[in-house]
C-alpha cells in the first residue's frame, strides 16, 4: 500500500470511528475536518505531548508552572534560552 493509500485508509478509520462513536453525527467537509478529525487527532496526541513535556521538564529545558486548583502551564526557561536555539539551528 502506497502513502496515499495508507493515508486514506487512516483517515476513513478516523472517520468511521468517530461515527460509531456520535452515531448521530452530520456535518460538512469542512465540520468534519474542524471537529470530528481535529477533535480525534487531539486526543490520540495528548500522551506523546504529555510525554515530550515531562522531558523537555525533566532537562531544564521547559518550565513547569503549576497553579493550584489548575492544570500546570509550560514556558521556555530563559535561562536556556540560547542552548535551545542552538539545538534548533543544528
Amino acid at each position: 500500500m502506497g502513502n496515499e493509500d495508507a493515508y486514506k485508509e487512516a483517515v476513513s478509520r478516523e472517520i468511521l470511528s468517530y461515527l460509531i462513536d456520535h452515531p448521530n453525527a452530520e456535518d460538512t467537509l469542512e465540520g468534519i475536518l474542524e471537529w470530528w478529525l481535529t477533535e480525534r487527532c487531539v486526543k490520540s496526541q495528548m500522551q506523546k505531548v504529555q510525554s515530550a513535556i515531562e522531558v523537555l521538564v525533566r532537562h531544564g529545558l521547559v518550565l513547569e508552572n503549576a497553579i493550584a486548583g489548575s492544570e500546570s502551564t509550560y514556558q521556555v526557561n530563559p535561562e536556556r534560552y540560547l542552548e535551545i536555539r542552538t539545538r534548533l539551528d543544528q
